[in-house]
């Protein structure tokens, strides 16, 4: 089975690699701009001004992992409103985690799929089994580290965007190790899916 967990991890790293590159910010200076003309503020008050700010996170998207040339980390940017400045900070934070996982467990279920899912007698369907594995990574990945934090207020409302980054290979492990204690019961035809680095590109 570890065999089987490594095999893994080398497999969903491509995919991971493949949507990772898609930058969520290409021109820090014209970034910045755009939200200070939509009112956004730096939070804390008292930081680096917005552009150096959207600067690193920018440098941290395109960072690249020092053993095999692929992207560092997955950026999420979170967006929030609430009463609560505070809260709306908090939730922010969820967000920017669900879309860190929505570049991951996605290519998970499409290989799945490919593979003609899951037939078992007993097994949980397709989306039971990964809304699983999605969920122990949001509890693990209750604290993600924060590259940048912008606010307005709205309405009577903060509006927080938050800036939160991952490790992709920290998150592909996480994943697969969920997955391997989730599937009880998979299939030969899955298990040959699954190793085959083609279905992850």
């Amino acid at each position: 089975m570890k065999k089987i967990i490594l095999i893994l991890a080398v497999l969903l790293g491509v995919a991971v690699v493949s949507q990772a590159q898609k930058p969520v910010i290409e021109k820090p200076k014209v970034e910045a701009k755009k939200l200070s003309k939509e009112g956004y503020k730096i939070l804390p008050e008292g930081l680096y001004p917005m552009k150096k700010q959207l600067e690193f996170v920018y440098d941290s998207q395109m960072m690249k992992d020092e053993d095999d040339g692929s992207t560092k980390y997955i950026i999420g940017v979170g967006i929030a409103s609430d009463a609560s400045l505070n809260q709306a900070v908090v939730s922010a934070s969820g967000k920017a985690v669900q879309e860190i996982l929505g570049q991951v467990i996605p290519s998970m279920k499409s290989i799945i799929e490919k593979s003609g899912g899951i037939k078992e007698k007993g097994s949980v369907s397709v989306d039971e089994l990964l809304s699983k594995v999605e969920e122990k990574c949001k509890q693990k990945m209750s604290s993600v580290p924060t590259l940048a934090i912008f606010y307005k207020k709205e309405g009577g409302k903060y509006i927080v965007k938050r800036y939160c980054s991952y490790s992709y290979k920290d998150a592909q492990t996480m994943a697969i190790n969920y997955f391997e204690s989730e599937l009880k019961n998979e299939s030969e035809k899955l298990k040959s899916a699954l190793r085959n680095p083609a279905n992850w590109r």
